[in-house]
């Protein structure tokens, strides 16, 4: 609890429930649980503002709550500042007990609060704690928990085992399979008169000393300025708690753990191009091979022919071409019949400049 009340005024964090998750990935089925709900109301309707002292040098108003709330009251002065006056002032309203009705709050405050600004103004609220049940569902990713909290109605039911005997806790919800949870008288009432204890009390306020309270807690709330988001604070936390293995009375909600896995998604469609071209280039291998047997093509891969045959000059390669004789020079055939009788030798052109090869025929062709 005072973990609850201090960590909100510092960070308004909580800590996460206890899991175990081997993988830092896992789901649990929604499951129910006891946990704590808390709701304030706003009663500041109910204030009665009363004037004393009122003079030309100073006055004050007495803020008082009607006598449910035991006339619980706070003092602003309006014209002098350096008289104390009560700021803040919480009590108690419990009884012990569960009371007539068993869905009563095991705490039950009222809070009259006084603004520092204005004394004419002030508010009240009217705050509890009650143990209710939770339906939780949780997912935990990378370690991290991630928790959907939701409040199921349920019905209370006095039992009496004999040697104990307290409330039990049944959920309306037909797929609930008949989960109860049972609450022990004595852990009620002291809760609630411990709780009591610790929050009952006044904030004071002087020009001189600053602020003065009558304990740590009420600083806290004094401090929080928002005493409904303490209370939901508190409720969270106090939840958290009940679900600790080392509170006792916990049982352990079993899940489904993941494992990471890299997987390959193979898009066919850009296969197509790469299977096309894996086919036709043995096809058109293949077909090169056949062709160049039928027309006794050599390998020209290391054969000069092709480019002696390209660089003759333009009277030879007329000569060779327009011979008259029949012979084949086009061929590879006629080539090598040619180059039999060709002396090729390289020359500069007197006209162009450039180099190129020179053939003289020797022998008959």
């Amino acid at each position: 609890m005072y973990n609850a009340i201090f960590g909100f005024s510092t960070n308004g964090s909580l800590s996460d429930p206890p899991f175990s998750c081997p993988t830092g990935n896992c789901t649990w089925d929604p499951f129910l649980t006891l946990g704590v709900c808390s709701e304030c109301t706003n009663i500041t309707n109910l204030l009665h503002g009363i004037a004393v002292n009122s003079d030309e040098e100073f006055s004050s108003i007495w803020w008082t709550l009607p006598t449910q709330y035991n006339n619980l009251s706070v003092q602003g002065w309006v014209n002098y500042d350096s008289h104390p006056y009560t700021t803040m002032n919480i009590t108690s309203l419990q009884e012990w007990g569960w009371g007539p009705s068993p869905n009563d709050s095991f705490l039950h405050i009222g809070l009259v609060n006084n603004s520092l600004a204005n004394a004419t103004e002030a508010t009240a609220l009217d705050c509890k704690l009650r143990l209710c049940l939770h339906k939780i569902e949780v997912e935990a990713h990378n370690d991290q928990i991630a928790e959907n909290k939701n409040e199921v109605e349920g019905k209370w039911q006095y039992v009496d085992y004999g040697t104990d005997s307290g409330m039990v806790l049944t959920p309306n919800e037909p797929e609930s399979n008949h989960t109860s949870f049972f609450v022990n008288d004595w852990f009620s009432s002291a809760l609630g008169h411990t709780m009591g204890e610790l929050i009952n009390g006044t904030a004071t306020t002087t020009s001189d000393s600053g602020m003065t309270y009558e304990s740590d807690v009420l600083m806290a709330f004094w401090k929080s300025f928002d005493i409904s988001a303490v209370m939901d604070y508190l409720a969270a936390s106090m939840s958290t708690q009940l679900r600790d293995p080392s509170s006792g009375g916990s049982n352990v909600v079993l899940g489904r753990t993941y494992t990471s896995e890299t997987y390959f998604s193979v898009r066919w469609p850009w296969l197509i191009l790469p299977i096309i071209v894996a086919i036709c280039v043995p096809m058109f291998a293949l077909l090169l091979i056949i062709q160049s047997e039928r027309t006794k093509v050599r390998l020209w891969k290391n054969n000069m022919l092709a480019l002696l045959f390209h660089g003759f000059d333009s009277s030879t390669r007329e000569h060779f071409m327009g011979d008259g004789t029949g012979h084949d020079y086009e061929s590879s055939l006629g080539m090598y019949n040619l180059a039999e009788h060709v002396r090729v030798r390289m020359r500069i052109d007197n006209k162009s400049g450039k180099s190129e090869l020179y053939s003289d025929i020797v022998g008959e062709l």
